[in-house]
């Protein structure tokens, strides 16, 4: 099976989706299936032993527009913030180390449906 079409990419895209239309003005409980989705993938890939360069990449992608996208939905000085800290999980990226930035996607987007 390619690394491009397989379950836990599908997944990490359909959460991709649920979080991009709750950002369009969604209910927030799409907000909170795109986390789940997020957190769901790498296990579910490591479970079926369909781990991939690819796929860690393109979860890694996902958080980053996503949480600059929160940041944008957000506004002020959460937005000011964004550069930084994409810059900074980018370097750790680079660098081989495994930055949380699910994480900060998960606190933005908690910060957005509480706000």
């Amino acid at each position: 099976m390619s690394p491009l079409a397989n379950l836990p990419n599908a997944v990490t895209l359909g959460g991709y989706a649920a979080t991009l239309a709750w950002i369009a003005g969604g209910s927030p409980w799409l907000a909170a299936i795109g986390l789940f989705a997020d957190e769901a993938d790498g296990p579910i890939a490591r479970k079926l032993g369909q781990t991939s360069d690819f796929g860690s990449l393109l979860d890694w992608a996902v958080d980053v527009a996503l949480a600059t996208a929160i940041a944008v939905k957000l506004g002020g000085v959460w937005l000011l913030a964004a550069p930084f800290v994409i810059a900074g999980q980018t370097y750790l990226r680079l660098e081989g180390r495994a930055p949380a930035f699910g994480s900060a996607r998960a606190f933005l987007t908690c910060v957005a449906v509480w706000r």
